[in-house]
């Protein structure tokens, strides 16, 4: 039998969906209140919390590949959009930014730039580090400069709530739900009472 590894029980609302990223390292929950909580699946820490859906979210689905591209579908009839960070990481674009400041630093170790790349680095070090500036804690997991998600774009049906979304192996989106016939009236003929 297998064990438990990982338990996050963050979640104020019932949950409604799961989707791995397409890495095996996030693992996105929509919930019944609309949110979408998003985990690093290797600290168990909350990465992204998303808001947008008025409703529960009943499906969701990463594009293939890198796994650019979050959509989920809900019960306001809506389909979303999210792009995840450069790469697949956070981390991947911290340690650039690291390696830009070092340069920068190397290079002209007095300038007024180099001031504020050493403040930034010194913030970005605890946050590649999970120290307190950065990942280590679900409150700093967003910078002004990386945010790990954002809304793209958001299509809305014109009645029928979104019980599927998924992308095929090119990479084309289809969404799915509930399509209700109304019943036609029969015309009245000769012989109809």
């Amino acid at each position: 039998m297998g064990s438990c590894c990982r338990l996050m029980g963050a979640q104020t609302s019932c949950l409604t969906s799961l989707a791995f990223s397409p890495d095996g390292r996030q693992l996105a929950a929509g919930t019944e209140d609309g949110s979408i909580a998003v985990y690093d699946l290797g600290s168990a820490r909350r990465m992204a919390l998303l808001e947008g859906h008025e409703g529960p979210v009943w499906s969701m689905s990463y594009s293939h590949g890198c796994g650019s591209v979050l959509a989920t579908g809900g019960a306001d009839r809506t389909v979303r959009l999210y792009s995840m960070p450069k790469g697949d990481n956070v981390l991947d674009a911290i340690n650039e930014e690291l390696a830009a400041a070092a340069a920068a630093k190397a290079v002209d170790p007095g300038s007024a730039a180099t001031g504020r790349s050493a403040g930034r680095l010194g913030a970005l070090q605890g946050t590649a580090t999970g120290g307190a500036a950065g990942l280590g804690h679900a409150a700093h997991h967003t910078t002004a400069h990386w945010p790990p998600y954002q809304l793209v774009r958001t299509f809305t049906t014109r009645a029928t709530p979104v019980i599927h979304v998924g992308f095929t192996c090119r990479n084309l989106l289809l969404a799915g739900g509930p399509w209700n016939l109304q019943p036609v009236a029969k015309p009245k003929g000769k012989g109809a009472k």
